[in-house]
């Protein structure tokens, strides 16, 4: 055998919708074990020097934090998701990303929500604007918003659109998650620890999630 087909054979397998869904798989386990460590860790202990730091962004930005928290509420993304099925409505070709946007969004929000029960950690006690009554650890702020827009800038950025459209809107995007982060600290919501547990378990979730639809996809028939 030719060291060319070789390593096209190795390449193939490398990219193989079995040794992708193995890859992302590890990648979500390994992402939720930091995950449950961080937030077993956090809950447990008074807030350290790192959590501390995080009151250097308390108050600055209010107004324009707000507009962040509000672009993270149920109500919000119930009218983001509409206009994505809008789209995919007439463009079927994005059907598959909107049907696996939707569905990392809801995963995350019901999985984030038994994760607070379970930690139970208590909010920072100098919040602005808007009292949070739920516990701390991990921020769905934080898990949803990399879980939605940063996933759609994920996707955009893979699709075939023009290299402009693709760079500016997946710029956007992401950096509006890093906002959305941003404005959690700002108002005194979080911890940057409950942030990092929000990028760990968007992480697993939309990880684990394409994971398992490669599966689905592998063992579906084609069609000659």
């Amino acid at each position: 055998m030719h060291h060319g087909s070789a390593r096209t054979i190795a390449a193939k397998a490398i990219s193989s919708p079995k040794a992708r869904s193995v890859r992302l798989a590890a990648t979500a386990a390994v992402a939720l074990a930091f995950y449950v460590a961080l937030g077993a860790a956090v809950s447990r202990q008074p807030p350290g020097a790192f959590d501390r730091a995080g009151h250097v962004f308390l108050g600055h930005g209010l107004a324009f934090a707000y507009v962040a928290y509000r672009s993270g509420l149920f109500q919000t993304y119930v009218v983001l998701c509409l206009l994505t099925i809008a789209v995919a409505a007439v463009m079927p070709r994005w059907r598959g990303r909107v049907a696996f946007a939707i569905g990392a969004l809801l995963l995350t929000w019901i999985i984030s929500d038994r994760f607070k029960d379970l930690f139970h950690r208590p909010r920072p006690e100098d919040w602005l604007l808007v009292h949070e009554t739920s516990a701390s650890y991990s921020s769905g702020h934080s898990a949803l918003g990399l879980a939605f827009y940063g996933l759609w800038a994920l996707m955009i950025w893979r699709s075939d659109l023009p290299l402009g459209v693709r760079v500016t809107v997946s710029g956007v995007l992401f950096a509006w998650s890093v906002v959305i982060d941003w404005s959690r600290l700002a108002m005194g919501a979080h911890f940057p620890t409950d942030i990092i547990g929000g990028w760990l378990l968007a992480i697993a979730v939309v990880c684990g999630l394409r994971a398992a639809t490669l599966v689905v996809e592998a063992k579906e028939p084609r069609l000659e």
